[in-house]
């Protein structure tokens, strides 16, 4: 416990830096660029996402199996250098196409830039994936960290010049060539003896890999499905709006559970080598998720307006009413994070494949169709499609590990209602003015949210949440360590 401990207090300092990054990133980019260019960026940024769903097949093979045998890294980098250099190729050559049909300016080139940032990536993940075997996460969020800092100054700096969408393309090159760099730096375990191609045990990897790899491609063809249709039945800029509304409402997932996510395959991993019940863990896993997620999710529906205008801009105010129903539709997801991760490290691949079969086409249909609507009816079809995808991968979990649904259900209402609390200062202040959500003036904006801390510690405290013994034991060892340090400096002098 003391090694996930450590982890998830290196993983979370690495996602608040990057956060903090990003934030200055994404303000500063939705002030230089258009929305029309930014939905051109989303489609890079999709092409990006579904590559690495790809070529990422080997990574969890490495830190999931007990024993790792002799050339199991050579084949796993085999693997994902083929792959990489088969997508990349593919994207060079069809570059051209890519920009008529499209039809935006500097597609084509934004294209080659693209398939070049993902050459570095066979050789950096190998050893990344044997980092995070050994939990050695202090070493990954130092190189994480430093990838997003060089990401986003050169992204910023070239929008800032005019390079328009070829800053993100850039950026997206010298952030892999960063993170390769430090990887081999800092990775125990690299030798250029494991960089040379190998097929021997390539069966064993994509064996492992194919069911995983082919769940999380059928999870990122739907998530590209409305930036597709938006892009070819909507103007470009619908598709910034989307983009932007999306990223506000991926707010708390950044801010919080990104942080705890890295650490929660490996530490299903080792309970599962060990032959210990992965359902307890599981619902705690849950519980601990949902008691951020759920209240998070709540306040960015309150504040939708204050949060937008901050952090986009006055000329994105279009995106608020569509921030507001996806952020309420998120209140039914359980993280998927927790699923996946106890899923594949319980060995449930096909399983796993198998609730995304009978879900994703579903889905699709009713995305699909409501994006040929528009962006309102989009935002609407997530109250349907949600609720369907999370019925369906907890009954099949359920089948996996043999947890109660009195349990999940428990936590989950719970935090529901923990939600509630922390929203009651915001809702009474807009209740107050008539409800009116704007919070227009600073000194608004700072009750609410300090109204709404005081509401989710509140809450932790009224639900009986262990959340609440963990903050207040997290806060118990800081202040020893503090006194500590101060008694030894009086020592010293």
């Amino acid at each position: 416990m003391s090694s996930i401990r450590r982890a998830l207090v290196y993983t979370t300092a690495e996602r608040y830096v990057n956060l903090l990054t990003n934030f200055a990133l994404v303000a500063g980019i939705s002030r230089l660029l258009t929305p029309e260019q930014v939905g051109v960026s989303a489609l890079g940024a999709m092409v990006v996402a579904f590559s690495e769903t790809v070529r990422d097949i080997p990574t969890g093979y490495l830190v999931q199996q007990p024993r790792l045998r002799s050339g199991d890294v050579r084949a796993a980098y085999t693997a994902m250098l083929a792959i990489s250099l088969l997508i990349a190729v593919g994207l060079v050559l069809g570059a051209g196409w890519i920009g008529s049909f499209y039809q935006g300016e500097h597609i084509h080139a934004y294209t080659y830039l693209i398939a070049a940032s993902l050459l570095p990536g066979p050789f950096e993940r190998p050893i990344m994936s044997l980092m995070r075997r050994e939990m050695e996460f202090g070493r990954i969020a130092q190189i994480n960290v430093a990838t997003c800092l060089v990401n986003a100054a050169t992204t910023l700096g070239l929008a800032a010049a005019g390079y328009g969408i070829l800053s993100f393309g850039w950026g997206l090159l010298f952030g892999s060539l960063t993170t390769l760099a430090l990887a081999m730096k800092n990775g125990r375990d690299w030798s250029w003896r494991n960089y040379w191609p190998s097929a021997r045990g390539w069966r064993r990897v994509v064996a492992f890999g194919g069911f995983t790899s082919a769940t999380a491609l059928l999870g990122s063809l739907y998530e590209m499905l409305p930036v597709l249709v938006l892009s070819r039945t909507q103007p470009f800029h619908v598709v910034g709006l989307f983009n932007r509304a999306t990223l506000v409402v991926q707010l708390p997932d950044r801010v919080l559970i990104s942080g705890l996510a890295p650490v929660l395959f490996p530490a299903f991993a080792a309970e599962a080598r060990a032959n210990r019940p992965l359902a307890p863990q599981y619902v705690s896993a849950i519980s601990y998720f949902t008691s951020l997620q759920f209240p998070a999710m709540a306040l960015v529906a309150v504040l939708t307006e204050p949060i937008v205008r901050i952090l986009l801009g006055p000329q994105w105010g279009e995106v608020v009413p569509i921030v507001r129903l996806m952020a309420l539709a998120s209140l039914m997801v359980i993280p998927t994070q927790v699923t996946y991760g106890v899923m594949v490290a319980a060995g449930a691949v096909r399983p796993m494949l198998l609730s995304t079969l009978i879900n994703r086409p579903i889905c699709a249909v009713i995305t699909v169709i409501a994006a040929m609507n528009g962006l309102t009816w989009l935002a609407l079809s997530l109250f349907v499609t949600i609720p369907i995808n999370t019925i369906v991968v907890q009954i099949f979990v359920r089948r996996r590990i043999g947890f109660a649904w009195a349990d999940l259900a428990r936590v989950c209402i719970a935090n529901l209602g923990l939600g509630l609390i922390t929203c009651a200062a915001p809702l009474a202040m807009a209740a107050a003015n008539g409800w009116d959500f704007s919070y227009a003036s600073l000194s608004q904006l700072l009750v609410a949210i300090v109204g709404s801390a005081a509401g989710w510690v509140i809450g932790l405290k009224l639900t009986r949440n262990r959340l609440f013994r963990d903050i207040g034991d997290l806060g118990a060892m800081a202040w020893g360590r503090l006194v500590r340090y101060l008694d030894a400096r009086r020592s010293a002098a």
